[in-house]
């Protein structure tokens, strides 16, 4: 898989959580997430903090074998993009 970073435009992101709580892998690391209940920890891909999404965790997303990007289809902002590097 390609290398690529999670950038976030800290001026478009309304801090809604939509992303963080979309992705699979916060999904399988805090299964709560699927119930729309914000990570607790910082072991995650994505989480909110004060009020804007920060990637954390991204290395847990680049040992995928696949590029999921609900993260980055789902911010209806476009605050979220993945880049190739």
């Amino acid at each position: 898989m390609a290398e690529f970073e999670i950038k976030v435009d800290q001026e478009l992101c309304s801090g809604c959580s939509s992303c963080v709580l979309a992705c699979p892998i916060n999904i399988e690391i805090e299964p709560h997430c699927a119930d729309g209940i914000a990570p607790k920890t910082n072991d995650v891909v994505l989480r909110v903090i004060n009020g804007v999404c920060r990637p954390l965790k991204i290395e847990l997303c680049r040992d995928k074998t696949f590029k999921c990007g609900l993260c980055e289809e789902i911010c209806a902002n476009g605050a979220l993009k993945i880049i190739e590097k």
